[in-house]
């Protein structure tokens, strides 16, 4: 669509839209500072893969208006101009954002926590494929410190592929965020049994959502922590981990998990006979299981499909079986 469309559609519909998606678009810093003055009602605006946009593109609207707008969410998905500048002049015009994803800025570093503090009203915040190892000298914990204690009202939030995430992130999370829903924290070679200790009992009654996919050092034990004392989990990802074996589903005892999906795949040693222990344990709520390349022959996997014919499977199946 040509910018002049864009001009022309703010004209007709600007005075009342609350939510614009400009992803995949060619707009540019001067269609968003039209944007602003044409749409004072906007809440939502999707930015996403917008090459043409700049580190700079709210700066018009921030020296030209100066006031402070209603901004709910902003999305930046995969726009490696967004820097930590571009945060912070955000966190000048809308305070009250609740939304923010950062998902893949890479050029996105730790120092743009503190920017991020200033919305204390935030709920969902996704970090994912940013560089949060740079710079060196501000270390993670320090950072997730002074963002936790700001930002307390965190619902959902993603930091996938953190490689300096430890227990004591987790740690100080928990201390602060008491209405977490949703986290993913897969691909974290750091992070423990301890984290999940942490996050099953800060957040027992108000988990339903998990990742931790890929994370060497977890085991059966602390995922028995997220099974037994987590009241509202409905969604599980362990996949990629090969500490997990058949013994978590054997083990646990918490007939009352509220367990919907859950993704075991590429865990080694997870068997027929582990997954079988599992649903039967959960029969009244699970209806999609993921268990591609576990140690799952094809005639186990005929038997399992007849046993629960009422659930979903993704089972793909190592060329030995």
């Amino acid at each position: 669509m040509k910018i002049i469309y864009y001009y022309r559609l703010l004209k007709i519909i600007g005075l009342n839209l609350k939510n614009l998606s400009l992803q995949k678009t060619q707009v540019n810093d001067r269609v968003i500072e039209n944007i602003f003055m044409s749409c004072p009602k906007l809440e939502y605006l999707d930015l996403s893969d917008c090459v043409n946009i700049s580190s700079n593109c709210f700066s018009g609207v921030h020296n030209q208006n100066r006031i402070i707008y209603s901004m709910k969410g902003l999305r930046f998905q995969n726009d490696s101009s967004i820097i930590n500048k571009t945060i912070g002049t955000c966190a000048d015009l809308f305070p009250s954002l609740e939304i923010l994803d950062l998902y893949n800025c890479s050029d996105i570093t730790k120092s743009v926590l503190l920017a991020v503090g200033s919305f204390t009203e935030l709920k969902e915040l996704n970090l994912t494929g940013t560089s949060m190892i740079i710079p060196d000298h501000i270390s993670l914990e320090d950072s997730f410190l002074y963002l936790f204690e700001k930002c307390q009202k965190i619902e959902k939030i993603s930091f996938k592929q953190f490689s300096i995430l430890t227990d004591v992130c987790v740690d100080i999370m928990c201390g602060f965020c008491s209405f977490l829903r949703e986290i993913d924290i897969s691909y974290s070679i750091n992070i423990t049994d301890r984290s999940l200790d942490l996050l099953s009992n800060a957040l027992k009654y108000t988990l339903t959502s998990m990742n931790v996919s890929t994370c060497p050092l977890i085991t059966n034990e602390g995922l028995l922590y997220i099974f037994n004392r987590c009241k509202k989990l409905v969604d599980l990802d362990i996949s990629n981990n090969s500490n997990i074996t058949d013994y978590l589903f054997k083990l646990f005892n918490n007939p009352k998990l509220p367990i919907v999906n859950i993704n075991a795949s590429n865990c080694e040693y997870i068997t027929g006979n582990g997954i079988i222990a599992f649903i039967e344990k959960v029969i009244d709520t699970i209806s999609f299981v993921r268990i591609d390349y576990c140690h799952i022959s094809n005639s186990t996997l005929n038997f399992i499909y007849r046993k629960f014919p009422h659930i979903k499977f993704s089972a793909k199946l190592e060329q030995l079986y």
